[in-house]
């Protein structure tokens, strides 16, 4: 594990690589770390200085099983939990049993898996049986300062946590036959009060020593933790690690302690088969969980072999536990010429030393040991592997594997998914993900921050669509799709930079207008001032600062500070009028457009004078009118007579002393004369002249032209006639009526509109009979087949005929369906019963009721139809 804070220590005993301690504080929620008593230095478990969501607040306490698992108490008076703890997730992953009240202060696991946990009762639990048994009331006071076994004897520590009981502390060994007769074996100094215990062993391994916090509250509510050695000889107890500060990851105490080396036999040989426990095993275990795959390792990278002294004899592999296929689960390894292999394809596998092999060799070589399952169908379920290290005829403890295969699941990565963001906003898209994703999975594209593996980050990460992949073992690849949408900044700052917190100066007299409005912006309020006023000149010097919340409800912010500065700024203006006729001259310039030119004039106290002159550039005024004549007669103009199309122009002089220009058309027109056809069929009507028309014939009428004439025009009405037309048809099951591009097959009236070349409809009216002597069946009265009768078309149901039995199976010659008005909308042939795909999807096809007949043929059946009714819906 990575050691985030060294801290300031002083030890008066040497520990070696194995003196680590387990323990969690009393915030909410709780923080998980570890100890090196090497170095009383500590770091957070998996390497992660963050406090995750652990349920239901902080633990009371914690203990290791021998299986490697972590187990704590938790809850609030008066109800407390045995829980078990997944150190991956850091969630409680299974509640085992509620602890009877008022509190769970303490708890230990003993080498045959027995829990004992209490406060002023002390209770042991099994998880086997599941039953909490009473064990009595505890002598001393509480039991606050947990538990743990030391040769086979119970100790615990009794006593409140706080200077102000005039009960000492102790430390008792409990007989668990009758708690009344047990024995106190050290008392503590009035000024201690252990919290949490655990033991470990020393540097030569000849014996377990007990090890004890104590937590004395400092400055700012903070608090400091001593870890102390207890003597249970002598009944001293000795400062180990000294004035012990979280500093910024936590100011609580330490609840809890638990070690591996509470299971521990032998401390001078060692295997551990994952050394920072990131498989969440925390007593030299591994953990391998995965779907699809055959062939498992049985450690992690980060194998170590301890040894105190002599040499390496041999490594010995063996599967002890889950075996579901004899013969077909079995052990192998590949290329350690160092040692001799006995035992390759059992379930037992010897690597004898050859005579070089050295303890470093040790990691190698179980690196290169699978456990292979090669049944051709794989069970699911875990396999229990322990590994062990001889040196010098002495053997290890067990370094247990536990292989946990599944071949029911393939690897999810959720559902798609959906994200709104406001931009300089982050969010963690994986718990956006619907279902159960795992959490192996990788993002494409990737984001910025690799430390933060799952955030999406707006400052760095683009929006678009992110793909989240998962694939394990041998299992298909699975992807969930993330859209990503930011809502942009919309600038409601005093300047162009939306993060900037400027000082503005402005002089006396002067005005800042500062508008934070925005389109889709709404609850305006300017916090330094509490007004909602949304745009205001600002005069006075001061901090302002304005939110808003936009229809996303994205929070948004700005402030500025506004320096009025000591002298007033000055500002002349100067208009000027200019006619067009030329350009008018401005310091060597041009200025051929209306325009307002600004010179400013610099003053010693920084408020500069500002002389504007405002240039009017006056056009010609152009005034024109129009006089037209109607069927080329003359016009007289200014006593002159005109005949043909003129203009006629005169010069004036404008008010503004510029030239203007009055110019008068004349135009003249021909008389105007219109014919046009206009068709319509028998029935309809058309306006001709103010008056509606409905039989053929010729029209006149006179109309006004958008130029006052007058014209002419002539009308020729066409009327087309129509039809109605009465059939009578009766016909055999399977056969059909053709009408124009319709046919019918169902009997009823059905009308058909048939259009003309000229687009006039005729109707023809069918009476249409089935002769009901023939094979014609409704599917509500059939026995062998059935169908939806409603569809939605919301949910994307599909309609088509199912068999009740599989005699009833074979395949429908025809399916058509067919609104109340006998026009076709589906129609299909030779597709299997019950086959979804091919049958009819409503789509985009009206609500309402539509009437379906199948053909159907079955082997060694008669041909039969039927017919029926179904109803689409929203």
């Amino acid at each position: 594990m990575k050691k985030y804070f060294l801290l300031l220590f002083f030890c008066l005993l040497i520990f070696n690589l194995s003196a680590q301690i387990i323990f969690n504080d009393n915030s909410s929620p709780s923080l998980l770390g570890v100890y090196y008593l090497d170095n009383c230095s500590f770091s957070d478990i998996n390497g992660r200085i963050n406090r995750r969501n652990w349920s239901d607040g902080h633990f009371s306490d914690i203990a290791l099983h021998p299986d490697g698992r972590l187990f704590a108490t938790t809850g609030a008076t008066p109800t407390y939990y045995l829980v078990e703890i997944d150190v991956i997730s850091k969630n409680i992953l299974d509640t085992l049993a509620e602890v009877p009240g008022p509190a769970a202060t303490s708890l230990l696991c003993g080498p045959s898996g027995i829990f004992y946990t209490g406060y002023g009762n002390m209770y042991s639990y099994k998880i086997g049986n599941e039953e909490m048994t009473f064990l009595g009331g505890v002598p001393g006071g509480i039991l606050f300062g947990d538990l743990v076994f030391l040769n086979g004897a119970l100790y615990g520590a009794t006593g409140p946590p706080n200077s102000n009981s005039e009960t000492p502390g102790a430390v008792y060994r409990f007989n668990l036959t009758d708690l009344s007769q047990s024995e106190r074996v050290v008392v503590l100094p009035e000024d201690v009060f252990f919290l949490a215990m655990t033991v470990v062993w020393d540097e030569e391994c000849k014996e377990q020593k007990i090890i004890g916090n104590d937590a004395v509250p400092g400055e700012f509510g903070r608090f400091t933790n001593t870890l102390y050695e207890v003597d249970l000889e002598s009944g001293q107890i000795t400062p180990l690690c000294e004035q012990i500060d979280f500093g910024t990851v936590s100011s609580e105490r330490i609840w809890g302690l638990t070690s591996p080396d509470e299971f521990r036999t032998n401390c001078r040989l060692q295997l551990d088969l994952d050394v920072n426990d990131n498989s969440g095993r925390l007593i030299d275990h591994f953990l391998l969980d995965s779907l699809c795959t055959t062939v498992f390792p049985i450690a992690d990278d980060d194998v170590r072999a301890l040894s105190m002294d002599g040499p390496l004899d041999s490594i010995v592999v063996e599967v002890v536990g889950g075996i579901q296929h004899l013969g077909e689960e079995y052990l192998e390894v590949d290329s350690v010429p160092l040692f001799e292999v006995k035992g390759l394809g059992s379930t037992r596998l010897s690597l004898h030393n050859r005579g070089q092999a050295q303890l470093s060799d040790v990691e190698e070589a179980v690196h290169r040991v699978r456990f292979h399952i090669a049944a051709e169908q794989p069970l699911s379920g875990e396999r229990k592997l322990f590994t062990r290290l001889y040196v010098n005829g002495e053997a290890s403890d067990p370094a247990k594997s536990f292989i946990r295969a599944n071949y029911d699941e393939r690897p999810s990565a959720g559902e798609d998914a959906y994200v709104e963001l406001c931009e300089y906003k982050a969010r963690n898209l994986f718990n956006e993900l619907g279902g159960a994703p795992r959490p192996t999975g990788r993002w494409e594209p990737a984001f910025f921050d690799q430390r933060m593996p799952n955030f999406f980050n707006s400052w760095h990460d683009p929006p678009g669509i992110y793909h989240y992949i998962v694939q394990e073992g041998g299992c298909v690849a699975d992807t969930a799709e993330v859209e990503v949408v930011v809502f942009p900044d919309p600038n409601i700052s005093a300047t162009d930079d939306p993060l900037d917190k400027p000082i503005i100066n402005i002089c006396q007299g002067d005005s800042l207008v500062w508008d934070p409005t925005f389109e889709g912006g709404h609850s305006y309020n300017w916090g330094d001032i509490g007004s909602e006023e949304i745009i205001r000149a600002i005069k006075e010097e001061g901090h302002y600062s304005v939110e808003a919340y936009d229809s996303h409800n994205c929070h948004w912010f700005a402030s500025a500070y506004i320096n009025v500065l000591e002298e007033e700024s000055v500002r002349t203006d100067e208009k000027i009028l200019h006619c067009l006729a030329e350009p008018y001259q401005w310091q060597g310039q041009a200025v051929t457009r209306d325009t307002t030119i600004c010179e400013v004039y610099p003053r010693v106290n920084g408020c500069d004078s500002t002389h504007c002159v405002t240039i009017d550039i006056q056009p010609p005024l152009v005034r024109n009118n129009s006089i037209t004549s109607c069927n080329n007669r003359p016009i007289t103009y200014n006593n002159v007579v005109y005949e043909q199309d003129t203009i006629l122009c005169d010069t004036l002089l404008s008010a503004a002393g510029c030239d203007s220009l009055r110019c008068v058309q004349l135009i003249f027109y021909d008389r105007s004369e219109s014919r046009r056809v206009e068709e319509i069929c028998r029935g309809e009507s058309v306006r001709i002249g103010g008056k509606l028309y409905s039989e053929s014939g010729l029209y006149g009428d006179t109309v006004q032209l958008a130029n006052g004439c007058d014209s002419f025009a002539l009308t020729e009405l066409v009327v087309h006639p129509t039809y109605e037309i009465h059939l009578d048809s009766t016909i055999k099951p399977g056969q059909e009526v053709a009408i124009g591009d319709q046919r019918f097959a169902f009997p009823g009236r059905w009308q058909v509109l048939l259009e003309s070349r000229e687009g006039c409809d005729s109707l023809v009216v069918l009476d249409l009979e089935v002769d009901s002597t023939s094979s014609v069946v409704d599917l509500a009265a059939s026995a062998e087949y059935y169908a939806p009768t409603i569809l939605s078309r919301a949910e994307g149901t599909t309609f088509t005929l199912f068999s009740r039995s599989n005699s009833a199976a074979g395949r429908i010659e025809l399916l058509e369906i067919v609104n109340l008005w006998g026009q076709p909308v589906f129609r299909a042939e030779n597709i299997p019963v019950g086959d979804p795909v091919q049958g009819w999807r409503p789509g985009l096809a009206e609500s309402g009721l539509y009437l379906f007949r199948a053909r159907m043929k079955a082997e060694g059946k008669e041909p039969q139809v039927l017919v029926g009714r179904l109803v689409v819906m929203e």
